[in-house]
C-alpha cells in the first residue's frame, strides 16, 4: 500500500470510527434516560397503589379522595424531578465533557494526516520538526482517552447514585394492607367500623402523608440534591484541570 493509498484509508477509518462513537453516546444517553424514567414510574405507581388501597380498605369512595390522592402524587413526583434534574445537570455536562474530548481525539488524528501529507520533500531540519509535532499530537490523542475513560465510569456512577439515592429518599416504608383475609366475623367487625370511622381514619391517613411523609421526603431530598450539585462542581472542576494538564503537556512538547 503506497502512503496515497494509506493516507485514504487512515481517513476512512476516521470516519467509522467518528460514526461508531456517535452510536455509542446514543446509546448510553437513551440507557441513562430509560432506566431514570422506570425509577421514576415504579416510585409513582407503589404511591398511587398505597393511597388507593387505603380507600379501598376504609371502604370509601375513590372518587371522593380522587382530587387530594392527586395532589399528594403530584407533590411526590415534583420532588423526584427535583432528584433527577440535579442528576441530569450532572450526566449531561460529564456527557458534553466526553464529546469534545472525542472530538478531539479525532481533530488530532486530522492533524495527523495532514502533517504526514506535509512531510513529503522536507529537509532533515523540518522533517524533525514535523515528527516531533506528530508524536506530541499521538501522545495528546492517547491522554485524552483518560478523560473519555473518566467521564464513562462517571456516567455508569451517575445511574447507580441516583437508583442508590430515589430507593433511599424515596423508601415507601408504609404497609400493604391485605384485603380479603380473615375470618367472617373480622370482616363483618371491619365493616362495622369502617361505617362509623371509616372516613375519619382515612382522611387521618391521607392528611399523615402529605404533612409527615412528604415533609420529610423533602427534606431528605434537599439534602441529596445539595450533594449532586457539590459532586458536580468537584468532577467538572477536575476534568478542567486534566485538559489543562494536557495541552501544557502538548506545549511543552512542541516548544
Amino acid at each position: 500500500m503506497d502512503k496515497n493509498q494509506l493516507l485514504i484509508e487512515l481517513e476512512k477509518n476516521l470516519k467509522e470510527f467518528n460514526s461508531i462513537e456517535e452510536k455509542k453516546s446514543m446509546i448510553t444517553l437513551a440507557i441513562y434516560e430509560k432506566q431514570i424514567n422506570e425509577l421514576k414510574t415504579q416510585k409513582i405507581q407503589e404511591v398511587q397503589n398505597y393511597l388507593s388501597n387505603q380507600v379501598n380498605f376504609y371502604e370509601q369512595d375513590i372518587k371522593d379522595y380522587k382530587e387530594n390522592i392527586n395532589l399528594t402524587v403530584k407533590k411526590y413526583t415534583e420532588e423526584i424531578d427535583k432528584l433527577i434534574k440535579s442528576y441530569d445537570y450532572l450526566y449531561i455536562k460529564i456527557f458534553k465533557n466526553r464529546q469534545e474530548a472525542v472530538n478531539n481525539q479525532t481533530m488530532i488524528t486530522g492533524n495527523v494526516i495532514q502533517l504526514v501529507e506535509n512531510k513529503q520533500n522536507k529537509k532533515d531540519a523540518e522533517l524533525k520538526k514535523i515528527n516531533n509535532q506528530i508524536i506530541a499530537l499521538l501522545q495528546k490523542k492517547v491522554n485524552y482517552s483518560v478523560i473519555v475513560e473518566e467521564c464513562n465510569a462517571r456516567l455508569n456512577w451517575c445511574i447507580e447514585s441516583f437508583e442508590k439515592d430515589i430507593q433511599e429518599v424515596f423508601e415507601n416504608k408504609f404497609y400493604q394492607i391485605e384485603l380479603y383475609k380473615g375470618s367472617f366475623f373480622e370482616k363483618l367487625r371491619r365493616k362495622i367500623l369502617n361505617i362509623f370511622s371509616g372516613k375519619k381514619k382515612l382522611l387521618e391517613i391521607l392528611n399523615n402523608y402529605k404533612k409527615e411523609n412528604l415533609k420529610q421526603i423533602s427534606d431528605n431530598n434537599d439534602i441529596k440534591v445539595i450533594n449532586i450539585i457539590s459532586i458536580t462542581t468537584g468532577i467538572l472542576k477536575q476534568l478542567q484541570n486534566v485538559e489543562e494538564q494536557i495541552n501544557s503537556q502538548y506545549n511543552e512538547a512542541i516548544s
